[in-house]
């Protein structure tokens, strides 16, 4: 049965990050996918203003099919119904991306399809969405929840961390203690962000490992008015 999702900045937990130019602002979302995506599986990612009009986008993912013949496919667009409505009656576009398969290896793809920059501008708020078309053939195996012992809140410099220790980096994933010791004397935020799912990171005496494989949505929009 398909799970309707939302990010957090659909549920309104944090806002997007925005980077505002002279008239174009980018917003982005980064989704932690902490259970194995299905058929018609929709994740409500971003918002696109009212009297606003898409410029560009930009989807980038870690590897979320770990069949040697993936079969993860999305697509990426305008969302029917109400922003923030939880329902698997509303459906998803393909105006952005149709068939999309950059979650078929960590990746990041920007749209080919014209249709991605010829959306009308309307006068109300509407979600931009992503829909499976096509389930993983082998999805991706997930960090057991038993693994995760103590949410250590945040990254301290010099402290002792034992197996199972775990925080939040900002953008939701976790990153969880695999080798217990005694943590640099700065925080390593630049290799955190470049890790991939399951990949590690020496911090001091520690091996910090990368928990939920993402999924991030990004777009940038002008307005019309």
């Amino acid at each position: 049965m398909a799970t309707f999702y939302q990010s957090d900045v659909i549920l309104k937990k944090k806002p997007a990050k925005l980077e505002s130019g002279v008239c174009i602002v980018q917003q982005r979302m980064l989704f932690p996918v902490r259970a194995a995506l299905a058929d018609n599986d929709i994740i409500e990612a971003l918002v696109l203003p009212a009297d606003h009009v898409i410029v560009d986008a930009i989807i980038d993912s870690d590897d979320l099919d770990a069949h040697n013949t993936p079969a993860l496919a999305y697509n990426v667009g305008l969302m029917t119904g109400v922003v923030g409505l939880k329902d698997l009656n509303r459906t998803v576009g393909a105006q952005l991306y149709s068939g999309a398969t950059t979650g078929q290896a960590a990746g990041a793809v920007r749209p080919t399809l014209r249709t991605a920059f010829s959306i009308l501008p309307s006068s109300v708020d509407r979600s931009i969405g992503i829909q499976i078309t096509e389930p993983p053939a082998t999805g991706v195996t997930l960090t057991a929840a038993s693994s995760f012992v103590k949410n250590r809140g945040f990254w301290e410099a010099g402290v002792a961390y034992a197996l199972g220790d775990f925080f939040y980096l900002a953008d939701g994933r976790r990153v969880l203690v695999t080798t217990a010791g005694t943590s640099g004397t700065t925080p390593p935020l630049e290799a955190f962000g470049a890790a991939v799912f399951g990949g590690t990171v020496t911090d001091g005496g520690v091996t910090w490992t990368m928990s939920d494989p993402y999924i991030a949505l990004a777009i940038s929009y002008r307005s019309m008015s």
